[in-house]
């Protein structure tokens, strides 16, 4: 065999791996929907942090829409302003989260599939009259269990000061 038609081979051989590799990778669907603020917050901590003030909870949200149940998330937020003021969004606000959602993923022509998935937020709010977007952040899934093993996706999620829910869209998609 000579040289080239080995080299001629080999590349098939890499392009026939390749097309087999994102044959097997599911398919992104996109999800949508909302999540409720939720009350009451469970072990708030307020520390001052200079002039600023860094508070940490834990929440827990209900999910409607494409994704139904529940998250529960600790979070922590660096509020830009003294920890005396607590009033939500008189400041400009930074947040960080991790969370597990557990519940159902509907997956469009696909159907729905139950377990739970672990995610991270990151966001920030300003303060911002009544119907004005006050919060934009991303929640990044990470891993998942159950039929939601493998799940990994992109949610952006916004609030609107005055609403009683944060909506969320975004794709999702089962890694090998």
């Amino acid at each position: 065999m000579n040289k080239r038609t080995l080299m001629v081979g080999s590349i098939i051989f890499v392009a026939l791996v390749l097309v087999v590799s994102i044959a097997a990778a599911s398919s992104r669907f996109n999800v949508a929907g909302q999540y409720l603020l939720s009350e009451p917050f469970e072990n708030v901590t307020a520390t001052p942090h200079g002039a600023n003030c860094i508070i940490e909870a834990d929440l827990t949200y209900p999910f409607l829409g494409d994704l139904v149940g529940e998250a529960k998330v600790h979070f922590r937020v660096l509020v830009h302003g003294p920890c005396e003021q607590a009033d939500p969004f008189a400041f400009k606000e930074t947040y960080w989260g991790e969370g597990t959602f557990t519940g159902e993923v509907m997956m469009g022509k696909d159907g729905t599939k139950a377990g739970t998935f672990d995610f991270d937020y990151k966001g920030k709010g300003w303060p911002a009259p009544i119907g004005e977007q006050a919060v934009q952040a991303q929640m990044r899934v990470i891993s998942g269990t159950g039929e939601l093993e493998n799940l990994h996706g992109k949610l952006d999620v916004t609030y609107i000061m005055g609403e009683a829910f944060d909506s969320y869209d975004g794709w999702l998609h089962f890694s090998n």
